[in-house]
This record gives structure tokens, C-alpha cells and sequence, in this order.
């Protein structure tokens, strides 16, 4: 699950073992006690299916008065069905954090600062891979990262908005850059704020009003239109991909496209409903309104949305088997919907 995982920052990363390929955490560190998760004392850092990510994190008082303050940031990882978290791996740095991270299914957290990919084993060894060779990771999977040159690059003395992208696959624990590929190419896309969007080996972006797929496995690539002004009638320009199922893309916060053809399903212009999606699945939407989750038949615009939640916490996430949630104790799943049930209809 990668909705609502990290970006990176400019920020340099810090491990307080860093130097080698492969470190071990000592005793002090790997006797720290398991915490209970608290939003007042930890911050989520991602969820997948079975896992999260919390991390804290303590000033160092040498530094309070400082322009540039430092912190410790302690990473612990939680299986969803247990209460408690245990300690991962530490690192000093400055106060925010806005690198890509996920979690594989064995606990494996993997993180990665401007240019390399580091492992944190279940066991506590973190690993790290050779740096990329030209640009910063950008996106960061179990499986693979999409990396950028930068931001702007200039050929023949042009200036170009986007930098190329490209897509580099993991293989055990190092980049597998003889299987680098090009996802997009100069001119097409700075890749930030959340793009892409992934499902399955597919992922998904906006730019200059088309919207691009590509495939990582099979490195097949689909660009069309979505901006037909008689399918969509909406300027897409700027708007990004929110949420991407592999059957319709969520633009922007308002606009559902069929990922097929590029064709508007519905948008908050004509169907106020839409408003505020952050999921889809099935041609269902889903929405947090008012502290609640909400379904959202989106074929159907009069009937109304069902709740499905109550949400006294705003962190809801993707995952295979449906949305998680997280209680304040404990993670609940709510699962997808495969049709909307009648007895919900309005019309």
C-alpha cells in the first residue's frame, strides 16, 4: 500500500551507526522498551498489510537554542494485530522527516534518504544500498524506486520544466540498476507530491492534461487524453493523481476518470458527493466527512452515501484487503466494497 506514503525532502539522513554497508544495533539500543502508540507522543510514518511504522522523536537539549535544532528519531514497528511497537533503528537528524518508507510483508522497513536505500532488517540490521548514479529517489517500494534527475534540466539550451524519470528494481538487497528503466522522459513530469500513485505493477501520474500509466513489470507505457471537453469539461493542467485502483484515477479532489479511455465517471462539478474522495475501488468512493468513513456509489448520483465508520482519528489507509483504520488502540479493517448494496439506494 503506498497512498499517503512520504516524500522526499532535502534533508540529509543520519544514522548513528552510518559508515558501512551493513550495521547491527547495540544492546542499549535494542533493549528500549516497546511503546504503546500514542498520536500525542509518536507519528505514523506508513502502513502496509500487516505492518506499521511510528516513529518519536527527542530533542537533543544541546541544541535547543540552536538555528538548526537536532533530534533523535526512534523508528518502531507494529504488526497491526498486536497493541505494541517495538524499537526498529535511530537516527539524528533535524526536526521533520519526509523520505519515502514502506514495510515488506517479513517487517522489513525500507527507507531511503536523497540517494541510496536502506534495509532495517527484522533482526535490527540495516543495510544500504550503492547510491543511484544520477538524480534523487523520489518513490520508494518494496520492489523497486522511481528516481528523478532533478527538477529542471536544459538541453540544447532550452530549459525543460521536468527532468527524465526513470524506475529502478530491487534485487535483494541493492538497486538492480542494469534493469534501470525510463518511465518518463525530459519535459514530462516533476514527480512530487505524492506521484505516482502505484496498484499492482502499474503506476499512475498526471501531466499537461493527460494521464500516464506504466506498467513496471512489462515496461509498457500508456499516455492518453483527459481533458476532451466533451467527456470531461474540466481544466486538468495542474491536478495530480489522488488515488488510482487500476480500474479509475481519482484527480485532484473532485474528478473520477475511467483509467482505460481517460473519460470522466463523474466530478464534483454536477455531483457534490464526489468532494473530498481519497479511495476508490469498484466504481465506489470513499470519503471521511465529519469524523466518519463514507461510501460513495459513484454511478449512481442520487443515491446517498452509506456510512461505514466511525473515525475519531484521521488516519484511515489502503491496504489489499480493504481500509485501515486506526482506533487510538488498535487497527480495524474496513473492507472494500464489491457493489453498492440496494438497500442503500436513494433512487
Amino acid at each position: 500500500m503506498q497512498s499517503r506514503s512520504a516524500f522526499l525532502t532535502g534533508v540529509s539522513i543520519i544514522l548513528l551507526a552510518s559508515g558501512c554497508a551493513s550495521q547491527s544495533l547495540s544492546d542499549e539500543e535494542t533493549d528500549l522498551p516497546r511503546i504503546r502508540p500514542d498520536r500525542g507522543e509518536s507519528e505514523l510514518m506508513c502502513v502496509t498489510d500487516g505492518w506499521a511504522v511510528w516513529r518519536t522523536s527527542e530533542l537533543i537539549e544541546e541544541t535547543r537554542h540552536h538555528r538548526g535544532q537536532r533530534f533523535i528519531h526512534r523508528f518502531y514497528r507494529q504488526r497491526l494485530s498486536e497493541p505494541l511497537a517495538s524499537f526498529a533503528f535511530r537516527f539524528v537528524s533535524g526536526p521533520g522527516f519526509g523520505r519515502g518508507m514502506t514495510i515488506d510483508s517479513d517487517g522489513t522497513i525500507v527507507f531511503v534518504d536523497r540517494y541510496t536505500v536502506k534495509w532495517c532488517d527484522p533482526d535490527g540490521t540495516i543495510r544500504s544500498s550503492d547510491p543511484v548514479r544520477d538524480g534523487m529517489i523520489c518513490r520508494v517500494y518494496v520492489d523497486g524506486v522511481v528516481v528523478q534527475a532533478g527538477s529542471r534540466v536544459v538541453n540544447d539550451g532550452k530549459e525543460i520544466e521536468a527532468a527524465p524519470a526513470s524506475f529502478i528494481p530491487i534485487k535483494g538487497r541493492s538497486l538492480d540498476f542494469a534493469h534501470e528503466v525510463e518511465i518518463a522522459p525530459a519535459g514530462v513530469k516533476s514527480l512530487s507530491y505524492g506521484e505516482p500513485i502505484r496498484h499492482g505493477n502499474v503506476l499512475a501520474w498526471m501531466a499537461s492534461k493527460r494521464l500516464h500509466l506504466f506498467n513496471v513489470q512489462t515496461g509498457v507505457a500508456s499516455i492518453m487524453p483527459a481533458d476532451d471537453k466533451n467527456e470531461t469539461e474540466f481544466n486538468l493542467r495542474n491536478t495530480r493523481v489522488i488515488a488510482f485502483d487500476g480500474e479509475t484515477v481519482l484527480a485532484g479532489s473532485g474528478v473520477v476518470i475511467d483509467a482505460n479511455t481517460g473519460k470522466r465517471i463523474a466530478s464534483n462539478w454536477d455531483d457534490k458527493r464526489i468532494i473530498s474522495l481519497f479511495a476508490t475501488r469498484s466504481r465506489i468512493g470513499y470519503r471521511l466527512k465529519d469524523g466518519q468513513l463514507e461510501a460513495v456509489d459513484i454511478m449512481h448520483p442520487s443515491r446517498p452515501p452509506m456510512h461505514l465508520a466511525d473515525v475519531p482519528h484521521p488516519l484511515v489507509f489502503q491496504s489489499e484487503a480493504g481500509l485501515l483504520i486506526w482506533t487510538g488502540a488498535k487497527w480495524k479493517t474496513v473492507p472494500w466494497l464489491s457493489s453498492f448494496p440496494e438497500q442503500s439506494a436513494g433512487d
